[in-house]
């Protein structure tokens, strides 16, 4: 009688001893869960930044894109303008040198 007083006490206490580790594991698995939750999450929100931070840059790259379209053409159009000027000052240069002609034999 008293071994199966002893293997009862001993079983108790391994019964005890086993849902005090089953609940310490499950408190263990709730935090797991919860920091798995939070991971995701910041995943997600980190997503987000990213997608942003991928608009952004594209619009960006439009507007650098758009900017050097923009300096591309004003730089042929100072060409065009230099181009031009240069014409009008051999055309006037040309002239003075007709006008100089004509008053030496006037």
């Amino acid at each position: 009688v008293e071994s199966s007083r002893q293997e009862l006490h001993q079983a108790v206490a391994i019964r005890d001893d086993l849902r005090s580790e089953l609940q310490t594991s499950q408190d263990l698995l709730t935090e797991r869960r919860v920091q798995i939750q939070r991971l995701l999450h910041e995943c997600e929100s980190l997503k987000t930044q990213v997608n942003r931070l991928n608009i952004a840059l594209e619009n960006s790259d439009e507007m650098t894109s758009t900017r050097r379209d923009e300096s591309q053409a004003l730089s042929l159009e100072l060409t065009e303008m230099t181009s031009q000027i240069r014409s009008l000052h051999a055309d006037i240069e040309s002239k003075d040198e007709s006008i100089g002609k004509l008053n030496e034999s006037v």
